[in-house]
């Protein structure tokens, strides 16, 4: 109760909410007035494509009619605050990584409809514009500009980046912030440059923040589903960092797991590695998916009595030949290995932290369960 009277003491909750022709409700400046055509917002003026206001209402007594809310599901508060058009109340919200995507999702509609540009700025120069203001932006109004930047570019198509590249996108990627690194991984996704899946595939492997790899991995599996998970398997051989193997089998696990013929493929050639131990020397299969997950992939044979507890390493030559098959699905033709980017390089020098869930809890666990599974340990 008393921060909800704290919150009608506010001016910025003493402000109307407008109700337009469409039964769109926004919270719109104190000088606005029914049957006008201009919806001006402190954030911006809004594209009403022709609405008209119909009515306004005591924004601040809604707010807080649904401020108890707030405590019990919050979650849902923040999906009708955005619905109910009281996003002003959102972005007062102070972002964590508890509610940073809920924030976003529920946001990112009113940047696509509020011009947060002057009127009349250069069509040609706007892209550009915006991304400076992303980037010098904090918190929710990340979510307001980058909401302003995707629905203008599918509506102007491939053009409308002609003024940025993925070099620029490239240097956000080192901001402490999330929220930006967040931002640059989509709009790079939206823009389809050349060496896109190369940009993808290192976000979510070294990105410390689960939602931005995440985000950088699922819109990798969009783009190539086989070459993706092939990706990270390749990880699993190529490389000796622990940390990487755990976040590649992460993500086989988490993602990998909805593509069930797939990932038995890739468990099959991953298990290929290792010498089958077992009395009398019988191959199989005796490990079953983590978490309850059942893979119903060809391949995969399961044999009560094969252990594989020791997980001896195959030779070297076994380990070669599949490198080579993992590389050949990855990069059709490719000659081998391409060099490290600098921004690899630099990365290197830092061990990266352990990447952390929601529940505050690392994927420690689960990760290397799914590394011994795919690998059949």
């Amino acid at each position: 109760m008393i921060s909800a009277i704290l919150l009608l003491a506010t001016p910025l909750f003493q402000q109307p909410l407008a109700c337009l022709d469409d039964g769109t409700r926004v919270q719109v400046l104190g000088d606005t007035e029914v049957g006008s055509f201009m919806v001006r917002t402190s954030l911006g003026v809004m594209r009403t494509e022709g609405q008209r206001v119909t009515e306004l209402s005591d924004s601040a007594k809604e707010v807080a009619l649904l401020e108890p809310l707030r405590d019990l599901d919050y979650a849902s508060w923040v999906k009708r605050i955005g619905e109910r058009g009281l996003f002003e109340r959102l972005m007062k919200e102070r972002v964590d990584r508890f509610n940073r995507e809920a924030l976003f999702a529920a946001i990112l509609p009113w940047g696509a409809r509020i011009d947060p540009l002057p009127p009349g700025f250069p069509v040609s120069k706007r892209a550009e514009e915006l991304w400076v203001r992303l980037q010098a932006a904090e918190g929710t109004q990340r979510a307001l500009i980058y909401g302003a930047m995707l629905a203008e570019s599918q509506k102007m198509g491939v053009g409308y980046w002609r003024h940025l590249n993925m070099e620029d996108v490239t240097q956000a990627m080192d901001h402490t912030d999330p929220g930006l690194r967040w931002a640059a991984v989509s709009l790079a996704t939206l823009m389809q440059e050349e060496g896109l899946e190369e940009f993808l595939l290192e976000t979510s492997m070294v990105d410390p923040d689960l939602w931005v790899f995440r985000t950088a991995a699922q819109n990798l599996l969009d783009k190539d589903t086989q070459g993706a998970l092939y990706r990270w398997a390749f990880v699993l051989i190529d490389s000796r960092d622990i940390l990487e193997h755990r976040r590649a089998s992460f993500l086989l696990g988490e993602l990998g797991r909805h593509y069930p013929d797939i990932l038995a493929e890739i468990a099959e050639l991953l298990r290929a590695a290792y010498v089958l131990g077992g009395s009398g020397g019988a191959s199989g299969y005796s490990c079953a998916p983590p978490a309850g997950v059942s893979l119903t992939g060809s391949g995969i044979a399961v044999t009560d009595g094969s252990t594989l507890e020791d997980g001896t390493v195959a030779t070297t030559q076994q380990k070669l030949v599949m490198a080579d098959v993992l590389e050949r699905v990855i990069t059709p033709g490719s000659g081998g290995k391409t060099e490290r980017t600098e921004r690899q390089k630099k990365k290197d020098k830092n061990p990266r932290p352990n990447f952390i869930g929601l529940d505050g809890e690392s994927h420690e666990t689960q990760s290397e369960a799914w590394r011994k599974y795919l690998q059949g340990r």
